[in-house]
């Protein structure tokens, strides 16, 4: 009986075509997306050799191949709402890889070499997963200017955190996070920073070295101060510490000559204890209960 091979081409051809794709190796981007996917062929890593651009979002994949490694041209992945419990630590070997999208998925943790991706990983999304803690590898993306962590069950971050040092929108809110690190203030690059919905109980005083950050969302925690370094955030123009356990605010933040916007209902601040010129502030800007500041207890 003789013996029949198939190449890898043509096991790639006859995949694609399921999802309506002609096969090129030549091709840049796929997007297979909602195809019920639940595996990638071995021969796929193989197949492409300028492959750019990889969306497999909204499918049912549990694993991803330990090969993609080697598909060193991706500079996108795109592997939103699968099924996905972890990723392999091949990963490391996408140096070209500016954009790695893994939200929505069961992930319990991230590969330590992730941090192997920081010459230009710019934007890590890994939201709506089931992650506990990040690894402090994750502190090597130097590079990365946006970061969402949120809607995750992390109690801790790593102390380094602030060696990410390009990050400019960083979202870590609905998680288990009872402290932020004082290397937070080394993040000077930083425009939106959102802890709502955590375990905070102070803010570190070095969030004041963050010069450029113009949004800054705290609420639903269990914060009982503010630290009056927050007066040097003379960018800010949104502050949302409602849900807390506030009981004033610090005199300086009246510095605070940006702000537009200051959410603040359900605290314990008493409007006896502050001064004039926060009175005023208060006035100027737009508070969630803006109508006699009625969020005081008098």
């Amino acid at each position: 009986m003789s013996k029949i091979f198939v190449s890898d081409e043509e096991i790639i051809t006859e995949w694609l075509e399921n999802y309506n794709i002609e096969y090129s190796e030549d091709i840049l981007e796929i997007y297979l997306i909602r195809k019920n996917i639940e595996d990638i062929p071995m021969e796929f890593v193989d197949s492409f050799d300028s492959l750019i651009k990889l969306n497999l979002s909204f499918n049912l994949m549990k694993n991803l191949p330990e090969r993609i490694g080697e598909m060193t041209t991706l500079t996108e992945i795109d592997i939103r709402y699968n099924k996905l419990e972890k990723l392999p630590e091949t990963l490391s070997g996408l140096i070209m890889l500016e954009k790695l999208l893994c939200s929505n998925n069961k992930l319990k943790l991230l590969p330590e070499s992730i941090g192997d991706l920081h010459v230009n990983l710019n934007y890590l999304d890994v939201s709506a997963n089931d992650l506990t803690f990040v690894p402090e590898t994750l502190c090597n993306l130097s590079n990365l200017t946006c970061l969402r962590i949120y809607k995750n069950k992390i109690r801790y971050l790593p102390e380094m955190i602030g060696n990410l040092i390009s990050l400019k929108s960083f979202r870590l809110f609905e998680n288990q996070i009872n402290n932020i690190s004082d290397s937070i203030g080394n993040i000077s690059s930083l425009i939106m920073l959102d802890c709502n919905k955590n375990e905070l109980v102070l803010l570190p005083s070095t969030i004041g070295k963050i010069t450029t950050l113009k949004t800054l969302k705290i609420g639903d925690n269990k914060i009982e101060s503010i630290p009056s370094s927050i007066g040097n955030l003379t960018s800010l123009e949104e502050l949302n510490c409602s849900n807390n356990q506030l009981t004033t605010f610090p005199d300086s933040f009246s510095n605070l000559k940006s702000l537009k916007r200051l959410y603040c209902r359900n605290n314990k601040i008493k409007q006896s204890k502050l001064t004039s010129k926060l009175l005023l502030l208060f006035q100027s800007v737009f508070c969630d209960d803006e109508e006699n500041l009625s969020f005081f207890n008098r």
